[in-house]
């Protein structure tokens, strides 16, 4: 059984090796061509004849997975390396360990697994379209994005904590983002119902969750329609609350108002919205394409309406066999 195993070695503090992982996987009944995620010879790999593909790595690397093999007629495997895993969380994916790979995902036990229907949204803007796999919109989680990411590209290099802390980290800084937010007023479209108020956060999730492993719609179906997430200024002081007490709890789960949405119309601010784990868009293509030049301070807002809906190609997930029961 052939096995295209893509990676991203600096996923998991660099652990399991390239050497493990195809070790590990040989061992479970599998011939491996391996490639790492950011490599020019990733499309050759995945243009090959295989039967299953595997993605080692965190949920960027999963979302980029999924949208090349969407559509096609080979399923996703998950070994979750990153920090917040919630692609894979949200599917069933968990507690997957490198010493089970032989025992839970044997390729003569391929045909036994649940196989989970993963769709790929789309975001289409004004100045271009983005795809994402686990959510979009704007607010407290957009702003978080925006705030992590200055923080990367500006502050002073530190030494990385480990997964959990990085998980309390960004907990402590959306914590500190609820406490100072203020609702805008949002333009909401949502499969024809006008749904436009003032709030603190939208979030379109393809999935379940978001953000530093923060279940904003734990309950919900992964089924091809979006799971629109609306928080009002006195949601969040629940939400603070519920942060503030969970911070070392592996996953969040949050009780919020969570709509089933087909197509949705949304207002988009630049400043605080993001696509998956990135902000988005780029502010300098944003403003060329809606007229308005390059040379604006940096911190001028583009604003549009934008459309989000799920793609009808799907790429399915293979989920492991469980753990064996311990013997009573």
């Amino acid at each position: 059984m052939r096995l295209a195993l893509i990676h991203n070695p600096t996923a998991g503090e660099g652990r399991p090796s390239p050497d493990e992982l195809q070790q590990a996987l040989r061992g479970a009944g599998f011939e491996v061509s391996y490639c790492t995620c950011n490599s020019d010879e990733l499309g050759q790999v995945l243009e090959k004849e295989t039967d299953v593909a595997m993605v080692a790595g965190g949920d960027g690397t999963v979302a980029k997975l999924a949208r090349r093999i969407s559509g096609r007629d080979v399923p996703l495997a998950i070994l979750p390396l990153g920090i917040a895993n919630n692609i894979a969380h949200s599917l069933g994916v968990e507690g997957l360990e490198l010493h089970e790979l032989p025992v839970r995902f044997r390729a003569a036990n391929l045909q036994q697994m649940e196989r989970t229907p993963l769709g790929i949204g789309v975001v289409r803007a004004p100045w271009g379209d983005a795809e994402f796999v686990e959510a979009a919109g704007g607010g407290v989680i957009g702003s978080l994005l925006h705030e992590s990411a200055k923080k990367r590209n500006g502050g002073p290099k530190q030494a990385s904590p480990n997964v959990e802390g990085k998980i309390e980290a960004g907990r402590q800084l959306l914590r500190s983002i609820i406490a100072d937010v203020r609702p805008r007023h949002w333009r909401i479209d949502a499969d024809g119902v006008d749904l436009s108020g003032e709030y603190v956060m939208v979030e379109a999730l393809n999935t379940r969750m978001a953000g530093p492993r923060i279940a904003l719609a734990p309950a919900a179906a992964v089924d091809g329609r979006l799971q629109l997430v609306l928080m009002r200024e006195e949601d969040a002081r629940g939400f603070l609350r519920q942060v503030l007490d969970k911070l070392d709890e592996p996953v969040v789960h949050l009780e919020l108002p969570v709509y089933q949405v087909r197509k949705l119309r949304m207002g988009w601010h630049s400043s605080i919205c993001h696509v998956d784990d990135k902000p988005w868009p780029a502010l300098d293509n944003a403003r060329a394409s809606l007229g308005k030049g390059t040379a604006d301070a940096a911190d001028v807002e583009v604003t549009a309406d934008v459309d989000l809906h799920v793609l009808d190609v799907r790429v399915e997930i293979l989920v492991p066999l469980p753990r064996n029961p311990s013997p009573s």
